[in-house]
């Protein structure tokens, strides 16, 4: 259940900076930026993935 919470606010931040970001004129560092976003928040899921496993 908490992954399909995290799931859902990852696609509503990418929603949100979309909105943000509509009006760039250069549509290849928007598409960066959403890249960005995704590694960081991947590496963020993996991060507290390997905390809790291995510090409980």
């Amino acid at each position: 259940m908490r992954w399909i919470l995290i799931i859902i606010l990852a696609i509503a931040v990418e929603l949100f900076v979309r909105f943000l970001t509509r009006n760039m004129e250069d549509k290849q560092k928007r598409e960066k930026l959403l890249a960005r976003i995704w590694f960081v928040f991947g590496a963020i899921l993996i991060t507290v993935w390997l905390i809790n496993r291995f510090y409980k």
